[in-house]
């Protein structure tokens, strides 16, 4: 009896250590896709005369501990690996070429300006569970929540309103290059 028991507490703990083991190599393997999709924005959308600055993932935890608040796993691979993006103003262009109401994405946030921004618009209206993280070319923000609800959300200023434009930070990126015509 005590060897079932036995038998069974192992077959137990290698279900879960395989469990544990695939979850990671999902995330390893989205933060490669969204890594690959910030290459291709930086391709796509930025000029070699401003190229993606890199942060210090220190810099970025003194700023999520500053917020109370651990940003997603595929932006910090992004801004460590690639850097901030920050799109010309063909990526604007390509939107309204489309006649998309897709809002689309002017800058990326430094971490100190994560912080201030942030906090300077949950004074004046900003729910306090939105980190805003980049903005489009009329100041709009876009965000993640703190409250753990996953994708990017985006906060328009003018109306007050909050809706999520993308179930995840790589799938946002991945809508923000395909305005680019294959043409």
């Amino acid at each position: 009896m005590n060897i079932l028991i036995m038998v069974r507490g192992v077959i137990l703990a290698v279900a879960f250590v395989t469990v544990a083991v695939q979850s990671q190599a999902a995330e390893v393997s989205e933060q490669r896709h969204v890594v690959s999709s910030a290459t291709q924005f930086v391709r796509l959308w930025m000029t070699e005369d401003y190229p993606p600055e890199k942060i210090d993932k220190a810099v970025l935890l003194e700023a999520a501990s500053d917020l109370r608040f651990n940003f997603p796993p595929e932006y910090e691979a992004v801004v460590t690996e690639v850097g901030l993006l920050s799109a010309t103003g063909d990526l604007l262009e390509a939107a309204l070429q489309k006649d998309t109401d897709f809002p689309v994405v002017s800058d990326f946030f430094k971490p100190a300006d994560i912080i201030s921004t942030t906090k300077n618009w949950q004074s004046i209206g900003l729910p306090n569970d939105l980190i805003a993280f980049a903005s489009d070319d009329l100041g709009n923000l876009f965000c993640f929540r703190r409250d753990g609800r996953s994708g990017v959300w985006f906060y328009n200023h003018d109306f007050d309103e909050v809706s999520k434009v993308s179930a995840s930070f790589g799938a946002w990126l991945d809508t923000q290059n395909k305005l680019k015509d294959p043409n």
